[in-house]
Order: C-alpha cells, then structure tokens, then sequence
C-alpha cells in the first residue's frame, strides 16, 4: 500500500509541475490572445469606419433610374440644340448667299466701269500721242 502512495504521491507531483507548466502556457497565450484582441478592435473600428464612408457614398451614389432621366434630358437637350443649330446655319447660309451675290454684283458693275474708264483713257492716250506725232512731224518737216 505505501506502494501505491508513493506512486499517487509521485503522480500528484508530476501532475502539479505538468499544471504550472500548462499554466505558463496559458498565461503566454492570454497575452497573445490580448495583443489579437487589440488588433481585431483597430480592425473593427477601421471598417466601421469604412461602413460609414460608404452610407454617406451611398445617399450621393446616383440609381439606374437617375441615369436614365439625366440620358433622356441630355438627349432631349441635344436634339433641341441640333435643331436650333441647324435653323441657325441654314439663315447664315441665306444671309451669306445673298450677301456674296450683293458683292458678285457690285464687284462686276465696278469691274464694268473700270473697264470703260480705262478704255477711255487708252482711245484719249493714243489721240493724244497720234496728235503730239502729226505735231512733231509737221516741225521737223
């Protein structure tokens, strides 16, 4: 029987240097368990953060149906502007045509009267010179 004290008395103090041990351990690992605590609160703060960004993102964030309103008006204004373009360059283009066809016409009329003119004073030049050379002629004769 002392036998088997000795063994339990033995066991008992296996027992308690494998729990000081464990113990150890475990005081080891709550530290690390602490320090992933830290790091997962500092995580969780930063995505609440996030999640508070993208709430505020979401009410600015435009929907399909805004989209599609803001293309149809933008369509709408475009057409408007295309037609409104259109009535413009087909008035300049009157107003150009016309105008061109003002100035064809002076420019020929002022072009006719030119023309007379200098024929003018091309049949006055040749008298003039035909006259000054009976002249001179008629001198040294």
């Amino acid at each position: 029987m002392e036998q088997r004290i000795e063994k339990l008395e033995e066991f008992a103090a296996d027992a308690k240097e494998r729990l000081v041990r464990i113990e150890a351990r475990l005081d080891g690992m709550d530290g690390r368990f602490d320090g992933i605590d830290r790091r997962f609160d500092g995580i969780d703060r930063r995505l609440d953060g996030i999640d508070k960004r993208l709430d505020d993102m979401e009410g600015r964030m435009a929907t399909k149906a805004d989209l599609a309103a803001m293309e149809a008006t933008m369509k709408g204004g475009l057409a408007t502007m295309e037609a409104t373009m259109k009535g413009s360059l087909a008035t300049i283009d009157a107003t150009m045509t016309g105008s061109l066809a003002t100035i064809d016409a002076r420019t020929k009329a002022s072009l006719a009267t030119l023309e007379v003119t200098l024929i003018k004073w091309f049949v006055a030049t040749a008298i003039t010179l035909t006259s000054l050379v009976f002249v001179v002629v008629r001198f040294v004769k």
